[in-house]
């Protein structure tokens, strides 16, 4: 799909909706993503996100952890896949 296709995709999605919200995140997520400061991701994050990841590095340290096999293995016994 070339660039003006894609624009144009969007451009019509964006003319379908009538909902504000939905426009804002738009405008903001295309103003953020042509602004040339470079932006770091972590500082885009909520502060109940920002904690959540300080709980998980914290729980890490401590050796609070699980291998990945076992969470896999236990995701597949529950979702039989």
């Amino acid at each position: 799909m070339s660039t003006a296709e894609v624009k144009l995709q969007i451009f019509r999605l964006i003319d379908k909706t009538n909902d504000v919200s939905v426009l804002k995140q738009v405008s903001a997520f295309l103003s953020k993503a042509t602004s040339k400061k470079e932006v770091d991701w972590y500082d885009e994050l909520s502060d109940e996100q920002k904690e959540s990841i300080e709980i998980g590095l914290a729980q890490s340290k401590r050796g609070e952890v699980f291998p990945i096999e076992d969470v896999l293995a236990e995701g597949r016994a529950i979702y039989k896949k």
